[in-house]
């Protein structure tokens, strides 16, 4: 035993002698600021598309930076071609290569040909438009691009028509998302089989993207139930899995039974 102990000491000091013996690696940091192109020093969300651009949202306009310099996409109250607004709150690109871009007033579509953009705003007057501060971007098997916002509910719009569907809470509604009226779902995914995931205050959503039904998992006393109403954030993996994060603990539920242990 003791000789097994020296061996296991001798072979650990060995591997960190040798970790500790390798050169430091340098690490290099580049830094671009409004002095570079940028719109505004504050960048709140990045996105790489497929030909490589770097795509930089700001509060002042949105960059594309090709590794050399930024150009730079605004509002213009006299252009509707051009975006709604200048705060970026979101990017997504879909699986037809598409850019979409979330701003205070509504959803943004960019035209690479002709460097301007759709507007898909949020009407007031018009409950199945997009919602305000349009966030959590994603596309469903269908190619809709669905979100969530400021303005209440689960959004789904189809780009083909520009018409759009709203999840709303319902009180008489139990197949109804579970979301207070008072304010928007704040999470929303997708998971590997394509199914769409939000939360707000209350419970878990799934909606069922073929058939737009809504499948409520609230907290249960019986047990075999998420352990928490309350869920801060939400991870499918690779393997079947969805990771969530409440008050309570972290849960897994499998998406396929949709079994949940803690």
């Amino acid at each position: 035993m003791i000789s097994n102990i020296k061996t296991s000491t001798a072979t650990t000091l060995a591997i960190l002698s040798f970790v500790i013996s390798q050169p430091k690696q340098k690490v290099e940091f580049e830094y671009y600021t409004v002095n570079d192109g940028l719109a505004e020093n504050s960048v709140d969300v990045i996105l790489q598309d497929k030909k490589g651009f770097i795509w930089a949202g700001t509060e002042n306009g949105l960059c594309r930076f090709d590794g050399y310099m930024f150009k730079v996409f605004e509002h213009n109250p006299f252009d509707s071609t051009t975006l709604m607004g200048n705060a970026i709150v979101s990017l997504f690109q879909d699986s037809m290569k598409r850019l979409w871009v979330g701003t205070g007033p509504g959803l943004n579509l960019y035209n690479p040909t002709t460097n301007t953009f759709i507007r898909y705003p949020h009407k007031l007057e018009n409950k199945n438009s997009i919602p305000q501060f349009p966030s959590g971007i994603e596309e469903d098997k269908q190619g809709n691009i669905c979100c969530v916002g400021w303005t209440p509910g689960v959004y789904k719009q189809d780009p083909k028509t520009g018409a759009v569907t709203v999840f709303n809470h319902d009180p008489k509604d139990d197949t109804s998302i579970s979301a207070d009226l008072k304010s928007g779902a704040n999470i929303f995914i997708k998971d590997s089989l394509g199914n769409m995931w939000s939360h707000h205050g209350k419970g878990l959503n799934l909606i069922n993207p073929n058939t737009n039904k809504v499948t409520r998992f609230l907290r249960s006393k019986s047990g075999g139930s998420i352990s928490s109403d309350t869920i801060n954030t939400l991870l499918p993996d690779k393997f079947g899995n969805m990771w969530i994060g409440t008050n309570k603990g972290l849960d897994r539920m499998d998406i396929n039974t949709k079994m949940v242990g803690q």
